[in-house]
């Protein structure tokens, strides 16, 4: 059985604008939180083969303090997306338009609760490389591997994935996974592909399964 583990980054300084959404760091707390986690996961889903990363410095920063306690003796592989369009950073963002809907998303201009509301509006708005449902297909037809994988990414991405595998496996979306707290996501668990399980993992909690 294989897992493939989708967190949010660790805790970070407040974002002032959107022109900082890409540099803005973890906190001291959140630094020490990460390595715990990192310990937590090696308990738990040991070994874990790779990680991906988005872009953004938080994402990155808290992969690199993960990885130490998973793999403390040997350097584990980062894959760390190269721009704001990585599927681990805004994935389902369309070259070109990410910092006009990091601006409007900012500024409020689309309120929503869930992202079946917003992912019509911003289809509308030419923001979209995705729909919900393909950009979940993305995940499920690339991401599980043979190996047990963990992707930091942040809470923009694991409410769209969470809404698409509702959508594909029927069940209910809450309002925690829609808006995760840091270090909190989901895994999959798989064999050669096939999901036998979808779990929630709250930071500090044991998995819930969700399906």
């Amino acid at each position: 059985m294989n897992h493939t583990i989708v967190l949010r980054h660790s805790d970070r300084h407040a974002l002032i604008n959107p022109e900082q959404s890409p540099f803005a760091p973890l906190t001291f707390r959140g630094r020490v939180k990460a390595i715990g986690h990192g310990v937590f996961l090696r308990k738990r889903f040991s070994p874990i083969h790779e990680i991906y990363s988005g872009y953004a410095n938080r994402c990155v920063d808290t992969a690199h303090l993960l990885a130490f306690p998973l793999s403390p003796i040997r350097s584990m592989p980062i894959r760390t997306a190269m721009d704001d369009y990585g599927y681990f950073s805004a994935g389902y963002i369309r070259e070109g338009r990410f910092n006009t809907w990091l601006n409007q998303t900012f500024s409020g201009e689309y309120p929503w609760k869930r992202y079946a509301d917003i992912f019509p509006k911003w289809g509308e708005a030419g923001f979209l490389k995705y729909s919900l449902r393909e950009f979940g297909q993305v995940l499920l037809r690339k991401y599980l591997l043979s190996h047990n994988v963990l992707a930091v990414t942040h809470d923009c991405t694991i409410g769209p994935l969470m809404e698409s595998l509702a959508i594909e496996f029927g069940f209910p979306v809450r309002d925690y996974m829609v808006k995760p707290t840091t270090l909190s996501g989901f895994f999959i668990e798989h064999d050669n592909g096939q999901v036998s399980a979808i779990k929630w993992l709250e930071f500090g909690k044991e998995p819930t399964v969700i399906w």
